[in-house]
């Protein structure tokens, strides 16, 4: 009858038994939201490397040239 006896308590004194609920919940939440940021934010795990030479490209369109017409063709 343990069981019954802990219902009967929370019933009577509910404060009591969700006080210790909350902080741990909001520190959780604040340590995920830390952690969240500081993964996004920073770049720790990428590994530096020297800037690559970049070359351009001229000449590079991104249309279709059209075709030629035949002079004959009428």
């Amino acid at each position: 009858m343990g069981r019954l006896e802990d219902i009967v308590a929370r019933n009577k004194h509910p404060g009591r038994y969700r006080k210790r609920k909350v902080p741990y919940g909001v520190a959780v939440s604040v340590l995920v939201l830390v952690v969240l940021a500081l993964a996004i934010f920073t770049d720790l795990g990428i590994p530096k490397q020297p800037p690559r030479d970049r070359t351009r490209v001229e000449g590079v369109q991104l249309r279709r040239v059209p075709a030629a017409r035949d002079a004959g063709a009428d």
